[in-house]
């Protein structure tokens, strides 16, 4: 059986810019080298729609700019959310919003809830 996180982690690494760098766990980070894509899960909900042993694992995708200075961070994530939002959309991956966090108290990041669907033989 293989977990929403491996799954998630899997989809998205070819989604993602060669430089951007997943860390499929929420941990802290003192001083992120390149974009930083964690992966948080949230919540398991039962599927509404789908038939019984189907969930909703939903994950915070944060996507965290290394720059510490604000123009450079919005320059970087400003174009890079937005692609990767819009490959999401392209490859099924059910997303709701991007918001703009901070990580950290220091650094730019974007906070996407995407949900994956689980069922008993994942």
């Amino acid at each position: 059986m293989t977990s929403a996180r491996h799954q998630l982690a899997a989809a998205l690494t070819p989604l993602l810019p060669p430089t951007w760098r997943i860390v499929p766990y929420e941990r802290s980070i003192d001083r992120p080298s390149s974009v930083v894509v964690m992966l948080k899960q949230s919540t398991i909900t039962r599927h509404p729609s789908a038939p019984d042993g189907a969930h909703l694992v939903e994950f915070v995708v944060t996507i965290i700019s290394p720059h510490e200075d604000n123009a450079a961070a919005e320059d970087q994530l400003d174009d890079g959310v937005i692609e990767l939002t819009h490959a999401l959309d392209d490859a099924g991956l059910g997303w709701d919003t991007a918001t703009k966090v901070s990580f950290a108290d220091r650094f730019m990041a974007y906070d996407i809830a995407v949900n994956i669907t689980t069922t008993k033989e994942n």
